[in-house]
């Protein structure tokens, strides 16, 4: 059995050797933090949101934009118009004519928010989406959800415009896909980051 003595000396040995560590990191994460700033770059996630600014155009036409695309992620899908996704049928597959139908349909009622989306697309320099990064993983990111069904809507415009041999319309609407993707190109998160990648993949399917 060890001595009472024994187990405190333990104790506090180890809890020194743990303050020893602490403070070390601490030491050099605070002159990580440092040279970040010097640098000219966010420390902190207060420093990070200040850091993610465009400006008030920026600021405006990220609310626009995730106010259009609101509407377009909440909008009712059947389950024949969420097939037709360029991942859905391989080249030279047909695609039944009742999908199509339903797909032309669901396009035809959103043709309003499609060229309003296309207008708003237009000419951005930076876009900066309405969310507080200074909350850190709590911040809300509602917008990369729109985002993707905003890009998943102009890939089912092209796909269906190439079938009805519209090849303008068609590229059209794909670098619109890949304009909108481009939207979170200067959001300093990681999963904005993969959102944007993801949105790539879509437009990309869509080319393919």
């Amino acid at each position: 059995m060890i001595p009472t003595v024994v187990m405190l000396f333990i104790v506090v040995a180890a809890a020194g050797a743990y303050g020893i560590v602490y403070f070390h990191l601490k030491s050099q994460l605070e002159t990580f933090a440092d040279r970040a700033r010097a640098a000219g770059f966010p420390a902190s996630a207060k420093e990070l949101n200040t850091f993610y600014d465009f400006g008030p155009e920026a600021e405006q036409a990220g609310r626009d934009l995730s106010s259009l695309l609101e509407r377009i992620a909440n909008a009712p899908q059947s389950e024949e118009v969420i097939s037709v996704t360029p991942a859905s049928y391989t080249l030279g597959e047909t695609i039944p004519a009742a999908v199509l139908d339903s797909s032309r349909r669901y396009l035809a009622l959103h043709e309003s928010v499609l060229e309003e989306l296309r207008a708003r697309l237009r000419g951005l320099p930076h876009v900066r989406y309405p969310t507080d990064l200074s909350l850190g993983a709590a911040a809300p990111l509602d917008h990369l959800a729109r985002i993707r069904a905003g890009t998943r809507l102009l890939s089912l415009d092209a796909v269906l415009a190439a079938i009805d041999g519209d090849t303008a319309r068609a590229e059209r609407s794909l670098r619109q896909a890949f304009a909108l993707a481009e939207t979170l190109r200067d959001e300093p998160v990681l999963i904005s980051q993969l959102v944007r990648t993801a949105c790539h993949g879509i437009a990309v399917r869509g080319l393919e």
